[in-house]
Parts: structure tokens; C-alpha cells; sequence
């Protein structure tokens, strides 16, 4: 119905800052792809989001993953008095995306990530070690092989984009397949 069911990653912007603006009290800075994780998973009920930018006290700037455990009351609504629980979470060195994204928690336990501007994915583990990867090869500019960076020389920021918006894992007896041909296609790249 688009009532705020509750609020949480930036105090200030709901009057629950102590009047000032503090660094340290912010959490969420451009989160992307908030859903509530499905009945069924791993974490079923909680908030899984892509966090697109975080700040150090440096003032460097990095990407990170959050699962929200949200303090519900006995009558099934959040407690806005109560803080949500960060009980998972995932950052790396070199992790970051400043737009887009996505997140996907698959039934294994697994998340499946996506640094968007990188055209990144990748799948972790709940203890945070990453299972595979894969760089989409499409870019503005064409195919590129796998492991090749698509600028490599830094330069151009706008040159040999592969950016992904957002990915989603199914399984192969996902309805939407039904009666669809899922035979492997060429190769893009070898």
C-alpha cells in the first residue's frame, strides 16, 4: 500500500540521528536490489541488498552485501524502536560497484552477487569464500575473452562498458522454461 514498514541505514534522514550528521552512524549509502529473502532459503524472511557505496573513515569507497534481520513484533509488524540485526555480510578488497547490482540468495545457502559495473558475477559462500566467477564478455565494444578486463589500461571511462543491471539464478525446472528450447548455443568467446 506504500506505507514504510520500517527504516534503517541512515538515522539522520529519520530523525533518529541525535540532530547531527555522523559519519559513523550511517549504514546504507545507494543500496540496490532490497528484497526480502524467499520462504524456503536460507535466511528466509530476512533483508538481502546490494549496498553500492560504503565509506571508510579514510573516506575510501567500497561495495558490500548485507543480510537485515528486522526486529518484528508480536503481531507481525517491525518495531521501528528496536535496531535491525546485521547477520551477514560480505566486502572484499576491490569490491565495488557504484550503480545497479544485484543480489540473490540460492537455496544451497550461496549468494549469488553482482557487481554491475564490472559486468562481475560472482557466488560466495555464507563464510565468504567465492565458489566461481564469471566477467561478462559483451561489451560496447564487443567480445572479450574471459579474464581479459574490458579497459584494461584505465583509461576512458565510458570505453568497453559490460555493465549488468542485475542477474537472477534459476533452476532448470523453472516454469518460465517450460516448453522453451534450453539447448547450449555457440560459444561467445572462447
Amino acid at each position: 500500500a506504500g506505507d514504510l514498514l520500517y527504516r534503517w541505514g541512515n538515522p539522520f534522514a529519520y530523525m533518529r540521528g541525535g540532530g547531527a550528521i555522523r559519519l559513523e552512524d550511517r549504514q546504507l549509502f545507494g543500496q540496490h536490489d532490497v528484497h526480502w529473502i524467499a520462504a524456503g532459503l536460507p535466511g528466509a524472511g530476512n533483508i538481502l541488498l546490494f549496498n553500492n557505496r560504503n565509506l571508510t573513515s579514510a573516506g575510501e569507497e567500497y561495495s558490500s552485501i548485507l543480510e537485515l534481520k528486522l526486529p518484528l513484533r508480536s503481531d507481525g509488524s517491525y518495531d521501528w524502536g528496536q535496531e535491525a540485526e546485521i547477520v551477514w555480510s560480505y566486502a572484499a578488497d576491490g569490491f565495488l560497484s557504484g550503480f545497479g547490482s544485484g543480489v540473490q540468495r540460492l537455496p544451497n545457502g550461496n549468494t549469488l552477487i553482482n557487481e554491475g559495473v564490472h559486468g562481475r558475477l560472482i557466488e560466495v559462500r555464507p563464510d565468504g569464500e567465492v565458489v566461481w566467477e564469471f566477467v561478462n564478455p559483451k561489451t560496447s565494444d564487443g567480445l572479450i575473452s574471459q579474464g581479459d578486463l574490458p579497459n584494461p589500461d584505465g583509461t576512458g571511462a565510458t570505453r568497453n562498458r559490460n555493465h549488468l543491471f542485475r542477474v537472477r539464478k534459476y533452476s532448470p525446472d523453472y516454469p518460465g522454461f517450460e516448453g522453451k528450447d534450453m539447448t547450449a548455443g555457440e560459444r561467445l568467446v572462447d
